[in-house]
């Protein structure tokens, strides 16, 4: 049973797209993702994304602010939309942080320009004395906001 806690602690929760629902007053089109992210030791940090009309959302998690979501194409649009959001203990303190990644299509301003595609991660550690999040590795485009 203790292995089976533990297999269920150490892995990570990840946004899924199909957890966004109508925002509540919002425009049409407008979505909401929202949900309580256990850290670690009785740290619980909200994880809200709101998506626009224009369909781009940002991920708002305690001190950060990160673009996560593009499908309006004004120059450039992540693959899927959504990329991949996930809290996982990567560092091995008992902590999660945020690790996010995936494929970035630059599509040009006129549609007969060529596409080229860019790959994007971000790691953020969790700092549980500051109770805040760190930029520890980027690559690629930047998320934040």
């Amino acid at each position: 049973m203790f292995s089976t806690l533990l297999a269920s602690y150490a892995c990570g929760q990840v946004i899924h797209r199909g957890d966004f629902k109508p925002a509540k007053g919002g425009m049409p089109g407008e979505e909401r993702y929202e949900r309580s992210v256990e850290i670690g030791h009785g740290i619980n940090l909200d994880a809200v994304i709101d998506v626009t009309v224009r369909r781009n959302g940002t991920l708002r998690v305690g001190n950060l602010k990160l673009r996560v979501l593009d499908e309006y194409d004004d120059g450039k649009v992540y693959v899927g939309g959504l990329l991949h959001v996930e809290f996982i203990d990567v560092t091995g303190d008992g902590f999660k942080d945020l690790v996010i990644t995936g494929t970035v299509i630059h599509t040009g301003e006129k549609e007969t320009e060529p596409r080229s595609y860019e790959t994007v991660t971000s790691i953020y550690v969790f700092d549980p004395k500051k109770r805040e999040f760190h930029l520890a590795f980027h690559c690629g485009p930047s998320l934040e906001i």
